[in-house]
């Protein structure tokens, strides 16, 4: 029987970041799959990192592994994404800032 080495089990926020986006208003799902997406911020990736993704008008979920990094461009899969009914954004609600 094959038993798992001790020395390959980890805490998770020991080996991997996680990050929240809240993506500008208007952007598909769609776009978040391209490597160039990432360009201005790839430098704070690294494979194994998670990407939680909430868009700004409510419509969509999604959760993001990122496989590859590098200067200008992040290769990211899809490991969730869920369509929301969209809601209206009202005067005096929370930002995606949080402010």
């Amino acid at each position: 029987m094959t038993q798992l080495a001790s020395n390959r089990l980890h805490l998770a926020e020991h080996r991997r970041n996680i990050f929240d986006v809240v993506p500008e208003h208007g952007t598909p799902f769609e776009e978040l799959l391209k490597d160039s997406y990432w360009a201005h911020v790839s430098a704070k990736l690294k494979p194994g990192d998670h990407i939680e993704v909430r868009a700004e008008d409510g419509s969509y979920y999604a959760e993001l592994i990122v496989q590859d990094a590098g200067r200008l461009y992040a290769k990211v899969a899809k490991l969730v994404h869920v369509v929301l009914d969209a809601v209206e954004v009202r005067e005096g609600s929370l930002t995606a800032d949080g402010l």
